[in-house]
Formats: C-alpha cells, structure tokens, sequence
C-alpha cells in the first residue's frame, strides 16, 4: 500500500512537471511572436542615426528631411544603455523611441483616439478623452493635433488608428 501512495505522489509530480514546462514553452512562443511583430512594425522617423549606440547617444544623427524617405520597417531591436534602439530596413538607419514620429498610416484627416490622458505639453486631461475618436488636423515629427473641439496636441505614440 505505501508503495502505491509513492507511485501516486510520482504520477502526480510528473504531471505537474509536463504542466509547468507546457506553460513555460507557451509563453517563449507568444514572446517570441510578439518580438516579430514589433519589428514587423512600420515606422516614420523625424531623425536617422548611423549606428544603435549613437541612436542612444543622441548623436551623429542625419535629419529625415535629408534623407530620400522618412519611414521604414523595424528589422532588429536592441537596448543600448537602457534606450531601446531599431534598425529600419535591414541598415536604412538606426532610430531611438523619441525619434519615432507618427505611423504613415495616420495622416491629416484620419480620426484616432488618444491612449494617453496627457497633452503633448504634459497637461493632465479628463479620462473621458480616451473614449472617443478625433480627427487628425496637423502632424509635425511626433506631434500630432487632434480636434473635433479637443483641439490639443499629443505625441504621436499616445494616439491609435
């Protein structure tokens, strides 16, 4: 009898142990897919670096209007003194988050809806904002000017299509 209880006890930690790597392996694959789309990502920089370490650096930088085209893919990420760094297209350029400017699928005209209840001045607005959608009236590098009678400004990684 006390070996049947041993055997039980087995039965059931071996099954606990398939259980946790299941879930172990489940999240390394939705980590993973996640990863993908991230760099999958399109992206409009205001400003291109030539390596991740001057992205996070903030220097030897080449403005986007010297550039022949203000946007690319995200095709490698890498944190750098603690500053996340992208590559666009496989070399195009490095960016940096602060030099992400709106996704070329928004444009003037489009309605968004912020996430964020700060201004693009960091005034704090009423939670209501984020309930409702806005149409874009001007975009310049990462600000983005919604109205509709909200008439504020936000940066543009705190709006959404």
């Amino acid at each position: 009898m006390a070996q049947m209880i041993v055997d039980n006890q087995s039965v059931s930690n071996a099954k606990k142990l398939n259980a946790d790597i299941e879930k172990k392996t489940l999240n390394k694959i939705v980590r993973h897919f996640s990863e993908i789309n991230k760099k999958a990502e399109t992206v409009r920089f205001t400003t291109c670096y030539r390596s991740s370490m001057d992205a996070a650096a903030v220097k030897n930088y080449i403005p986007a209007g010297q550039m022949l085209r203000d946007s690319g893919k995200i095709t490698r990420r890498l944190k750098v003194n603690g500053i996340s760094t992208y590559l666009l297209d496989d070399g195009l350029c490095w960016v940096n988050d602060g030099d992400i400017a709106v996704s070329p699928d928004i444009k003037v005209g489009d309605k968004v809806t912020p996430t964020s209840r700060y201004s693009y001045e960091g005034v704090l607005l009423i939670a209501d904002v984020l309930n409702h959608k806005y149409t874009v009236t001007e975009i310049n590098g990462d600000r983005v000017v919604l109205g509709d009678g909200l008439n504020t400004a936000f940066h543009s990684k705190d709006i959404k299509k």
